[in-house]
Formats: structure tokens, sequence, C-alpha cells
């Protein structure tokens, strides 16, 4: 079997590396707005996340130590000797275990709507066990019943409307399935307490900016404030746009803002 690679788009041409990924069904492309606003101040490489783009992942799960193995080949081939992060959506969860791979190295955590800091109920009861794991995956294999199911929770309040729109859109095709399918079940393993993320941030004295949308109701905004409540490192900032909108309004927030970047 062939060893992972990771493929990565760059823009900008700034003084600090910064280390881009993108959310679910996307490709580091998601970043190329980035380079208007931030190029100066930042070289961004875009990742492809394993299951996505051009990144070769032929492994089923990632793992902490196959992905900091992978992304420490990435870095020594690009001489990356310190970086920023910014992860969105799914991709906030390789941006925390980017962290809690080389903490020496990172020099600040931007955070878009990250998916990591806790688990949705419906991502446990996916993941969590084998037969929540078979369920799941008999499901993808049935999108028209798992639309359903997702109809009845929104209308439950289980989940919000949105969320049930975006889940229409993501299962619209067995490409897309499938994606969701070896992504919600190949990064399972990587979760972290908070209170170890936010050691980990302490101990290296490292500025963390946490960016909602206003209505973005995907995860409980509780879930970024009460990540920022464990360390005056964590700071969280609410944006006037939805989830999808996120990452171009941080952008244009981050060019408003120079005390925010750190070069």
């Amino acid at each position: 079997m062939l060893p992972p690679v990771l493929h990565a788009t760059r823009y900008g041409s700034g003084p600090l590396p910064l280390l881009a990924f993108h959310g679910m069904g996307q490709t580091g492309h998601r970043f190329a707005d980035w380079a208007g606003p931030l190029g100066r101040c930042y070289t961004i490489h875009a990742l492809d996340l394993p299951f996505h783009g051009k990144t070769r992942w032929p492994l089923p799960l990632v793992l902490a130590a196959d992905w900091q193995k992978a992304l420490s080949v990435y870095l020594s081939e690009n001489q990356i000797d310190a970086f920023s992060l910014v992860g969105f959506s799914l991709g906030g969860r390789l941006a925390l275990a980017t962290l809690m791979a080389f903490p020496e190295k990172t020099r600040q955590l931007l955070l878009l709507a990250p998916d990591g800091l806790a688990r949705h109920p419906l991502y446990r009861l996916a993941t969590a066990s084998p037969p929540g794991r078979w369920l799941f995956r008999r499901l993808m294999q049935r999108p028209d019943t798992l639309l359903r199911l997702g109809d009845t929770l929104a209308r439950r309040g289980y989940i919000h409307a949105s969320v049930g729109r975006m889940s229409t859109y993501m299962t619209a095709s067995e490409e897309k399935r499938l994606q969701i399918l070896h992504s919600w079940l190949g990064f399972r393993k990587l979760t972290y307490p908070p209170q170890a993320l936010a050691a980990a941030i302490g101990q290296h004295r490292m500025p963390v900016q946490v960016f909602m949308g206003k209505h973005d109701f995907l995860v409980p905004h509780r879930v970024y404030t009460d990540f920022a409540a464990l360390s005056p490192l964590i700071q969280v900032t609410e944006l006037p746009c939805g989830h999808s909108a996120l990452p171009a309004e941080a952008a244009r927030y981050l060019a408003s803002h120079p005390d925010l970047r750190v070069t």
C-alpha cells in the first residue's frame, strides 16, 4: 500500500506559512479568496483533506500518528519550521490534530465554526460503536431514507432546518455520500478533550481566534464560548453570516484587524 501524500494549493507570499484546512466536500481551493486580503501576511498552504481532492490517503482511518507522519513529510519538503493554522468546519478537526502534533511549531490558531470541539449526538451515534457505524453505512446507501430521517429530526427540533438543507445537498450524489462516509468514519479517532487543547495553547502562549456565524446553526454557539472560557488566549468573534460564508467573512475581518494576525 502506498503511503499517504498530502496535496496543497499555495496562495500568497507572506512571511509566515498558514496551513489551511477546508470543510466537507471541498478542496484547498476554498481558501483562494484569502489570497487577496491576507496574501501579503501569509503564504497559504491550502491542503486537501484526506478523502478529498488530490490528497492520497489509502488508509481507512486518520490516526494521530499517521497524520503527524504525513504532515511532517509535507513540512520538510516545503521547508516549513513554524506556521499558523486555520480550519473551517470539518477542517477544524485537522487543525486541532495539527496543533496537538506540532504545538511547538504552531504560532497561531484560527478556527471557523470548527468541528472537533464537541461531538454532536448524531455524529457519536453514527461513529462511536460498530452497530452505529453499520447503521450509518446502510443509511448512506439509502439516501431517501436518510433524507426522511433528517426531515423528521428537523421537525421534532433535534436538528436545525438549515442542517437538514445541508444534508440534502451533501447526499445528492453517490460520490458525495461516499465522501461523507469515509470522512466521518475516517476522522473519528481525531478527538481531543477541550482541556487538553487549552493546556497546549496555554503552554505555548498561542493566540486563538474562533469565528462563528450569527446565522450558523450547525454547532451550538455555546460549544465555542465554553471552549473560550478555558483560556484567556482564546477569543470568540461572531460574524454576520451563515456557515458557508464564514471563510470569506473571516478573511475580511482579519484583513481589517491587523492586530489579530501573527507574522
